[in-house]
């Protein structure tokens, strides 16, 4: 049934019920430009580089029982992600420590930490200036908890 009594929302705020913003459609085209420079093999191929990178340069945090890693270390097995796997009780400071440095990762009550590098924005060097990063925080709440 055509209903001829419709009546606009006056002013932009009418904008949000039907048609995307003008804002989201930059961000959408923008996405879409950065999609055309490269192709899915590219991405996966730096995506399983860089989570290989990140796993090789944890191991020596994992030799020394500072947590485990529990993804899967066949990289056709697992996505661009590690999960961190910490002592109970550790896991929300730890968090909470990387995110005050401005280091976004995914946590996993109770005891779990993602870290995802993006192979789109994220570079090797900034892989390892997460381990660093980490590595600091790991010895400050050790001596916290000293």
């Amino acid at each position: 049934m055509l209903r001829l009594d419709f009546v606009p929302i006056l002013g932009a705020g009418g904008y949000q019920l039907s048609n995307p913003s003008v804002l989201d459609m930059m961000a959408l085209r923008a996405s879409l430009e950065t999609f055309n420079k490269t192709n899915i093999a590219a991405l996966r191929k730096k995506s399983m580089a860089l989570t290989g990178y990140l796993e090789y340069v944890l191991q020596p945090l994992v030799d020394q029982g500072r947590f485990s890693i529990i993804t899967p270390r066949d990289p056709r097995e697992r996505g661009a992600q590690l999960s961190l796997s910490f002592d109970q009780g550790s896991m929300e400071e730890i968090y909470e420590k990387l995110t005050r440095r401005g280091i976004i990762c995914d946590d996993r009550k109770p005891n779990v930490i993602r870290v995802s590098p993006a192979p789109l924005y994220n570079t090797f060097e900034e892989v390892w200036e997460f381990v660093i990063a980490l590595r600091e925080i790991l010895v400050e709440v050790r001596n916290h908890r000293h």
